[in-house]
């Protein structure tokens, strides 16, 4: 059997996961669970462990356990974060506004025809909610005038910062383990709270 954390898994916070996954491991030894492994693996995207028939415990994104019907997986948990700024008190789902600091714009409005950054296609946090918050004022079927996708929420906060794309919208989770862990990377960038929260989405 394999487990993974992997959605939010900086290196700066491996080494509280394998404390969590330690302690999952007990409660469920002692429940009788058989092939339960050891350590988390991290030898592979969290896209190809949801895939994987040997997965015995994994985080996944909201947005494709509703979007993707080749996933055949069962939810069984919803963890609540506690970070500065964004603390709630149940499993909500939330993003972040992102934009270089000196870019001069102040209004998601004065973003059109600019480029926008997403980290995947079928994330909730990076495109879901970014879309959702765009549509009162989308009035076209092309709001941006290009859309980068990166691969993670840390490769669009860097292709911000790069000058690759001039917004995007970042986990709350993710971009406060930037802000903490690699604060080098987020200073030249500021961040508006202003997607909604999509209750019992929480990757």
């Amino acid at each position: 059997m394999v487990a993974s954390l992997g959605m939010y898994d900086h290196p700066a916070q491996q080494s509280a996961n394998d404390r969590i996954w330690s302690a999952i491991v007990r409660i469920l030894r002692k429940r009788g669970v058989d092939g339960v492994p050891d350590v988390l693996d991290r030898a592979r995207h969290v896209h190809d462990l949801w895939r994987d028939p040997n997965l015995l415990f994994g985080q996944a994104c909201g947005y494709p356990l509703i979007a993707d019907d080749s996933l055949a997986l069962q939810v069984i948990a919803l963890p609540i974060y506690d970070m500065p700024g964004f603390t709630s008190s149940d499993a909500t789902h939330a993003s972040v506004l992102v934009a270089r600091a000196n870019d001069g714009r102040r209004s998601l409005v004065d973003y059109r025809d600019t480029r926008a950054a997403i980290n995947d296609p079928q994330s909730n946090t990076g495109m879901n909610l970014f879309r959702a918050t765009l549509a009162p004022i989308a009035e076209t079927s092309a709001f941006f005038a290009r859309v980068v996708q990166t691969g993670s929420h840390r490769g669009s906060v860097a292709a911000i910062v790069a000058g690759n794309a001039d917004i995007a919208a970042i986990d709350t989770v993710t971009y406060a383990t930037l802000v903490r862990h690699e604060p080098d990377l987020t200073a030249p960038s500021r961040s508006s709270p202003v997607a909604r929260p999509l209750r019992r989405c929480r990757s």
